[in-house]
């Protein structure tokens, strides 16, 4: 499932309030910190779990693990 995620590509995620939305705009498979609206936010992100940066619908960047996704 991990490498089944390319960059330019939407996906969705599970929110407390619904489902999120987005394009991914970067893939990792060691740690990454991004520093998102002011917020560092880190992720481990082996080769077989990667974390992805996604640009939300609304604009909005988010950090994910690979796991998260729908």
């Amino acid at each position: 499932m991990p490498d089944d995620f390319h960059i330019a590509e939407t996906v969705g995620w599970n929110r407390g309030a619904g489902i999120g939305v987005g394009k991914i705009l970067g893939r990792f498979t060691s740690e990454v910190n991004q520093t998102i609206d002011g917020t560092e936010v880190e992720r481990n992100a082996p080769e077989d779990e990667p974390a992805c940066l996604i640009e939300r619908e609304d604009g909005q960047r988010v950090l994910k693990s690979s796991t998260e996704s729908i």
